[in-house]
């Protein structure tokens, strides 16, 4: 990157602090896409559940369902062992 200061262009090589922060960005971001995908999936589970009468927790015996439930619970689990 090039930075203008005081009338004068200066390189100034990225930090190790700024190699964090966009790690970090990435991670957060790739979190959220999955996030995204796995609670589609289990929408879709859901739907199609309800299309074929199916009884009400028959989505979350699938494998969406399963992730949506240890998502939800993790919290708690880690809290039990002593983790958070």
């Amino acid at each position: 990157m090039i930075f203008i200061a005081g009338g004068r262009a200066t390189a100034h090589p990225i930090t190790e602090t700024g190699m964090q922060g966009i790690f970090g960005i990435m991670k957060m971001i790739a979190v959220l896409v999955a996030a995204i995908v796995v609670g589609n999936w289990f929408f879709s589970e859901l739907k199609k559940a309800k299309a074929t009468g199916a009884f009400w927790y028959q989505p979350y015996l699938t494998i969406p369902g399963i992730l949506v439930i240890l998502a939800v619970l993790s919290p708690l689990i880690l809290r039990m062992l002593g983790v958070l």
